[in-house]
């Protein structure tokens, strides 16, 4: 299962960088899941987890 966390790693980074947070804040959820070691995985969920909850703020959804 471990193979599948680099895809959902590199496919929230491509949603992430159009824009698309919500999408990429699923992605690296998924791929924290399966490495929840991995430090710069878990930094990056955190991170888009702030920008999402300021974007639903600035939206008001």
């Amino acid at each position: 299962m471990n193979k599948n966390r680099k895809p959902w790693f590199n496919k929230g980074r491509q949603d992430f960088s159009t824009e698309q947070v919500d999408e990429s804040v699923d992605f690296w959820h998924k791929a924290v899941k399966f490495m929840p070691s991995n430090k710069a995985y878990s930094d990056v969920l955190q991170r888009a987890l702030q920008v999402e909850e300021r974007l639903h703020l600035i939206r008001g959804t």
